[in-house]
């Protein structure tokens, strides 16, 4: 691009003496319109490249994150995530199926309490949040996050790569690409990995290694959705209640201090491009 002005520069200079005033307006008029589209031509051919990349205009995208909300900070790095889902423990409503949208007779009411829309569970709120802007539309996003809160004190994340996901396939063993402080993750089998988990035992959004009877079952996580769950690890005065190994490592969840709780579980998107600063 700068060789492109420079040649304009030289040529119009080189030519000022030799021309009359009108002809020089007329030749710097021109010069400029040639600098101005082959700029608006190289525009055009990188936003062109990254529709191939994320296959939608570059107008329909800004058009979609403007309606998700603010973005978070969630690794002190920079606003880039935004909230597309937290799940509130102990408030006797279903994570999963909030998560999933079934709202019928049965399935929790759509809670838009003000404090259900930031991570800090020890502020009021009675329910679940789902930003139906980005689960309903699942398009346009680079990264996905489950990070997991204490009292608005982040203590584990896990991030994913959403190219080719939908709102329901990106929790899996072949989308993780960083597994936070559970070293092991990565290395280790897994017999669930998944957002529906198990199913008789509503065990959701469930990592876990190997079932060996309610004493020597081991894992990394799981959002316990059942009022009355079978393992005594997983009985609390209410559901649902996230549940995660505290160590480097899986833990049994039936060993105390091992296995802890978070208050909050919140997923985050990060979208390809540079639109949620908008």
């Amino acid at each position: 691009m700068k060789m492109i002005l420079v040649f304009s520069v030289v040529t119009i200079f080189a030519l000022s003496n030799a021309c009359p005033e009108e002809s020089l307006r007329a030749l710097v008029k021109y010069e400029v319109a040639q600098v101005e589209n082959r700029i608006v031509k190289r525009l055009e051919a990188l936003v062109n490249r990254q529709n191939v990349q994320t296959g939608v205009s570059g107008a329909t995208f800004c058009s979609a994150t403007s309606s998700w909300g603010h973005p978070f900070d969630v690794f002190g790095r920079g606003a880039q995530h935004f909230l597309a889902f937290r799940g509130t423990a102990g408030v006797g409503h279903s994570v999963y199926d909030a998560y999933i949208g079934d709202y019928n007779k049965k399935s929790p009411r759509r809670n838009i309490e003000p404090c259900c829309t930031q991570v800090n569970g020890s502020l009021p709120c009675s329910g679940h949040y789902r930003n139906a802007a980005i689960l309903n539309n699942w398009q346009n996003i680079e990264e996905v996050v489950v990070a997991l809160y204490d009292r608005g004190v982040l203590k584990q994340s896990l991030r994913f790569d959403a190219a080719g996901t939908t709102y329901l396939s990106w929790f899996s063993a072949d989308k993780l690409k960083n597994s936070g402080k559970w070293r092991d993750l990565k290395s280790k089998t897994t017999n669930y990995f998944s957002i529906a988990g198990h199913l008789s035992y509503k065990r959701r959004f469930y990592i876990n290694h190997k079932l060996h009877g309610c004493k020597h079952d081991d894992g990394w996580f799981m959002a316990m959705d059942k009022a009355r769950p079978p393992c005594p690890y997983e009985r609390h005065s209410s559901f649902p209640q996230f549940l995660y190994s505290s160590g480097n490592a899986r833990a049994l969840w039936s060993t105390s201090g091992d296995t802890v709780q978070a208050d909050v579980m919140a997923i985050f998107v990060k979208p390809y491009n540079g639109c949620n600063n908008r």
